[in-house]
């Protein structure tokens, strides 16, 4: 479609309404786009905005890990679309849920659902920064444009329904979910590294991300070795790699 509020919205009305399982929404600009935790995602013209409706994907215990799954199709995706410009970006996936290109983000997943008498109805919102990107945000931005790849946000979303269905059958109902966690965790960025985690309503806290658990948690080392398991957050690296254990930050 040319304009819609929001794609995601726009796959939970056809929920409601009785659409099949797998049904793909995508619109060229968004009126209302959203992006987690009730912000506003900017809806720029030239960007991929994309939601994908899965009925009763998994067991109720399994859908947060779709965000996984999500955020894999995405980078796999930008990756193919740079291969067909030969260019080799650095892609890394910032947890749990954004892709980031040269430490920028580029896109971003958003799940929302809904349960009735049918069972669970969840909206996976995909949203990409093809051609621009917003000059305010909480975290640098970018896009694929300025990074070297050239492509439109149509041939994206090509790339990223085939991944998207790939990564589906390898994550199997999240039956599979520690291969799923292996592939992300081999692009994860900030692994081994001090970063700050900002949670509403409590103090920022410091330490090091040392991995993801097996129900995609991060565990953060803090600086008395004590593991901290996060389920959200908003994620900020340390300028400096350099960490000394005994006082983060200190060369």
């Amino acid at each position: 479609m040319e304009v819609c509020g929001s794609t995601n919205a726009e796959c939970l009305s056809l929920a409601n309404d009785g659409e099949l399982d797998r049904l793909w929404i995508t619109t060229k600009q968004q009126t209302a786009g959203k992006g987690s935790r009730g912000r506003n995602w900017e809806s720029i013209t030239g960007n991929l905005f994309a939601s994908l409706m899965l009925r009763n994907p998994c067991e109720k215990q399994h859908l947060g890990s779709l965000t996984f799954v999500a955020a894999l199709s995405a980078l796999t995706a930008i990756q193919a679309a740079a291969e067909d410009t030969a260019n080799t970006p650095a892609l890394e996936l910032k947890w749990p849920n954004d892709v980031l290109i040269n430490r920028k983000k580029c896109g971003g997943i958003l799940l929302e659902s809904i349960s009735g008498i049918t069972g669970t109805v969840l909206v996976v919102g995909f949203g990409i920064n093809c051609q621009n990107h917003p000059e305010t945000a909480n975290y640098p931005a970018t896009n694929l444009a300025d990074e070297g790849i050239e492509t439109s946000a149509s041939k994206v979303f090509d790339l990223l329904a085939r991944q998207m269905a790939e990564m589906l059958l390898v994550w199997d109902a999240g039956k599979n979910f520690t291969t799923i966690r292996q592939q992300w965790l081999h692009f994860a960025a900030g692994i081994g590294q001090l970063i700050t985690v900002k949670i509403p309503g409590r103090e920022d806290t410091t330490g090091i991300f040392t991995t993801i658990d097996e129900a995609g948690y991060m565990l953060l080392e803090k600086q008395n070795g004590e593991l901290d398991r996060i389920s959200v957050a908003d994620v900020f690296f340390e300028t400096s790699n350099k960490i000394d254990r005994a006082g983060y930050g200190k060369n």
